[in-house]
């Protein structure tokens, strides 16, 4: 089995907070790269799976 795991700091949800959101444009450009790696994985077949999921998988 293949596991892609992906994470965020949630402190870059506010801008601000982190280097990464420092305002509105980079909190909109945050999403729109969570928006565009999400529809291409799920355009190549992978798909989430839950704890429990990988736990019987195993």
């Amino acid at each position: 089995m293949r596991v892609l795991n992906f994470a965020y700091h949630s402190p870059s949800l506010v801008p601000g907070h982190t280097p990464y959101v420092r305002d509105a444009a980079d909190l909109a450009a945050f999403w729109r790269w969570w928006d565009a790696v999400l529809g291409l994985l799920d355009r190549l077949g992978v798909r989430a799976a839950s704890s429990d999921d990988i736990l019987a998988a195993a």
